[in-house]
């Protein structure tokens, strides 16, 4: 998919972010030939080297300094023939996520990789709420302009959600939830169709 961005419709990105299924060592080493900077996060399993008399270790095997947690470390991963910085991003809950960069630029920090990891989750929030809250997936017809309808419908549903989650302090899928009890309760009390 994106060969074909680049190729036939000119994508013009220099900086890709994307989720850690999309972080092979062959699809890395694509975006890297393709000058283009990426940022994602990849498992704890990769092994990686900080030097060529060490060998290849574990994540956790580093030894993670404040220089280290400021800045990164420059490591190579395992079947990738260049470089990358990795982070360690330790959210509040403890959660850690290891974030590389193929962007060496000394003057990145763990903030900036930080602030992608954000770009790149909010994007992951939008496309899984999407399909999870909006049925944008289940749209079968084959016309491009309906396609486009329902495209657009689902969107307009989904920003919807999240203007009334931000509004009352909620999650999308508690708006949502609210929504269908709120109508499952009054058809409940007063049937629009009876069964009898």
């Amino acid at each position: 998919m994106l060969i074909a961005a680049v190729a036939d419709k000119q994508l013009a990105a220099q900086t890709i972010l994307f989720d850690i299924w999309y972080a092979s060592a062959e699809n890395l080493k694509l975006m890297h030939r393709l000058g283009c900077t990426f940022y994602t996060v990849v498992e704890l399993n990769r092994r990686i080297n900080i030097t060529k008399e060490e060998g290849y270790s574990g994540l956790e095997d580093i030894d993670w300094t404040e220089e280290r947690l400021s800045h990164g470390v420059i490591v190579r991963l395992q079947k990738v023939s260049f470089p990358v910085r990795l982070c360690k991003l330790v959210a509040t809950n403890g959660d850690i996520d290891w974030f590389i960069t193929n962007d060496l630029d000394s003057t990145i920090i763990a903030h900036v990789a930080q602030d992608a990891n954000n770009v790149r989750w909010n994007s992951e929030e939008l496309h899984r709420g999407l399909r999870q809250l909006t049925g944008i997936a289940t749209f079968q017809c084959r016309i491009g302009r309906s396609q486009r309808n329902h495209l657009a419908c689902c969107y307009h549903a989904w920003r919807s959600l999240k203007v009334k989650a931000i509004e009352l302090g909620k999650t999308l899928y508690q708006v949502r939830a609210d929504v269908f009890r709120d109508y499952l309760r009054a058809e409940l009390r007063n049937p629009r169709i009876c069964a009898i």
